[in-house]
């Protein structure tokens, strides 16, 4: 049934019957993007991964729980031993995956092999770490690696780490790359020094720093960025005998100061955190 109004200048078709717009208000479906062949792969590996320590922390969970139950509300007098997830089963797979695929899709396996075998599967560890410096040290990918060498100095040894610092600020052609590989040499320099004393240990550290500086200068926009910051900032400002920075805040009654206008007086710095 349609009726006509009439207005002054303009014709308006009108239906009697509503008009369903639904349809027309409908946002498109969202796209789901589909994962490339070596994201997929690696996805599975890291659900299984992940679904095996879940059910081992769970087991863990039953155990505590039923210790606590036998003991009646109290504190049992021996708790289950608690040991972290053991990852050896899954180090075949990941390595096989790696070399299921070719060139840079090889990197984020070989990458988890090295992270995580250090300590659990040494042999695996050096397997992977050879394969990405031999076949894969252009790749940015390893800007992942080259921050976290001196962590893998005692799994590979101190002069094969070295040699891989040496062998990636050499032929590296990615800023990144190189400046995690100074990272890393600025750690271990650090850690020596610290073994030191007396001149010869502020000379390491000094050397260490400097390490670090460069690193910063050569790339500043990664994730260890602020941890050598840091180490510039303790050895350079916060040492024994050193005058303490500036601090400016307010004291319990709200006032304003700063603790450069106590120079000359005995302050005692209290420094706490209710985390």
């Amino acid at each position: 049934m349609m009726k006509h109004l009439a207005i002054p200048g303009l014709a308006v078709l009108c239906l009697a019957t509503p008009f369903n717009l639904t349809a027309q208000a409908q946002k498109p479906p969202k796209l789901v993007k589909k994962l490339s062949p070596v994201s997929q792969r690696y996805h599975e590996l890291m659900t299984k991964v992940q679904k095996a320590q879940s059910q081992h922390y769970a087991e863990y969970r039953k155990k505590l729980a039923k210790a606590r139950k036998e003991a009646k509300g109290k504190r049992p007098a021996v708790l289950p031993a608690f040991a972290p997830y053991d990852l050896k089963p899954h180090f075949a797979e990941f390595w096989k995956a790696a070399g299921s695929f070719e060139g840079e899709d090889q990197i984020s396996f070989l990458l988890w092999i090295v992270r995580n075998g250090a300590r659990s599967a040494p042999e695996q560890c050096k397997k992977a770490f050879a394969l990405l410096l031999a076949e894969h040290h252009g790749s940015e990918k390893l800007r992942a690696l080259s921050p976290m060498l001196a962590s893998l100095s005692q799994a590979l040894g101190a002069e094969t780490t070295q040699a891989a610092i040496n062998s990636l600020l050499k032929r590296s052609p990615h800023a990144s790359v190189r400046a995690g590989a100074l990272y890393s040499r600025a750690q271990i320099a650090l850690a020596k020094a610290k073994q030191l004393s007396g001149t010869e240990k502020r000379a390491g550290i000094e050397k260490a720093l400097s390490y670090f500086e460069k690193a910063l200068a050569t790339d500043d926009g990664e994730s260890w960025a602020s941890r050598a910051r840091g180490s510039i900032h303790e050895f350079r400002k916060l040492q024994p005998g050193m005058l303490a920075p500036n601090i400016v805040g307010k004291d319990l009654d709200g006032v304003a100061f700063e603790l450069s206008q106590y120079r000359g007086k005995v302050v005692l710095l209290s420094f706490w955190g209710d985390w």
